[in-house]
């Protein structure tokens, strides 16, 4: 059986982000469930009928659930989804467990399986990336997204020569995860790399997002891993600096050291990468390199 959802109403995504920072205000950080008796209190502190609030939230759930637990991909192009492999939803909401589901009046065992639709996808893409796209964060608590971490790896020099130069804009995508939390941002940037029997560690590319005009989605209190601290975004950003590591001569000896140089970064990359084929296994030369490689490429952007 389906999920049906249909956007109908003019005023889903302010609702969506009133609720969104509600939930986020009252659950995030905490072992605290949302409960279906919070109906009437959240409908009455949001001035908002229960009706609509049960059926924005669903919305919304579903929403986040698609995109931080069953399949971002579909999320961000409903046109590749494969009717075979979609899984549930209900088993990924985050906030709550059974008695989340139980304030969503999934009463039946059996709905624990029901899988989404083409349409769900798409209309969970236009609500997020509505959301991605507005100031709409606010907090109680002193919670600020005006500073996130985007990790990504596996990055080609001709894209990371292109996005270390000052003044560089570039798309995060349709729909971008990022967080609050650096270490976050550092697990999705960390990689691999071979060159014939031998692996290194590849450091990938650490986008220090400011974020001054308060835009994304936090999603903390609704998402399948909260740990991760995500705020999801759309739209552009302009590369204002960078910072790298490189390796120079000093006393007759080579010694690794920080640049905020576009250019030399991405050549001490590319100079790395010779010098880990051809260097012998343990020597300076080789331990140099890969240290080079091991070491993240931080760019850092203005979401404009």
């Amino acid at each position: 059986m389906p999920i049906q959802l249909r956007n109908r109403n003019k005023n889903l995504v302010n609702d969506a982000a009133l609720i969104n920072n509600y939930i986020n205000d009252r659950l995030a950080g905490s072992s605290q469930s949302l409960k279906s008796s919070d109906i009437d209190k959240m409908s009455s502190d949001l001035n908002m009928h229960p009706r609509q609030l049960h059926y924005t939230l669903k919305t919304l759930g579903v929403a986040v659930a698609l995109f931080t637990g069953v399949s971002v991909a579909t999320v961000r192009r409903p046109e590749i989804f494969e009717p075979d492999k979609a899984e549930g939803i209900y088993s990924d909401l985050g906030v709550g467990g059974d008695s989340f589901r139980d304030f969503l009046s999934i009463k039946n065992p059996a709905d624990m399986n029901m899988k989404p639709t083409q349409s769900d996808y798409a209309t969970s893409r236009s609500l997020l990336m509505k959301l991605a796209r507005i100031s709409s964060h606010s907090s109680t608590t002193g919670l600020s997204i005006t500073t996130l971490y985007r990790g990504l790896s596996g990055i080609g020099y001709n894209t990371l020569n292109s996005w270390v130069r000052t003044g560089t804009i570039f798309s995060l995508g349709v729909l971008a995860s990022s967080s609050i939390t650096p270490s976050t941002g550092t697990t999705f940037s960390a990689g691999s790399g071979s060159l014939g029997k031998q692996k290194y560690k590849e450091g990938g590319i650490m986008l220090i997002i400011s974020n001054k005009k308060n835009k994304g989605l936090y999603v903390e209190g609704l998402s399948s891993y909260p740990d991760e601290r995500e705020v999801i975004l759309s739209g552009d950003v302009v590369t204002v600096g960078c910072s790298g590591m490189t390796a120079e001569w000093s006393d007759n000896s080579i010694v690794l050291k920080e640049t905020t140089d576009w250019d030399v970064i991405v050549k001490s990359k590319k100079a790395a990468k010779i010098d880990i084929a051809h260097a012998a296994v343990g020597s300076n030369t080789f331990k140099n390199a890969t240290t080079i490689l091991a070491a993240h490429t931080i760019i850092y952007v203005d979401l404009i």
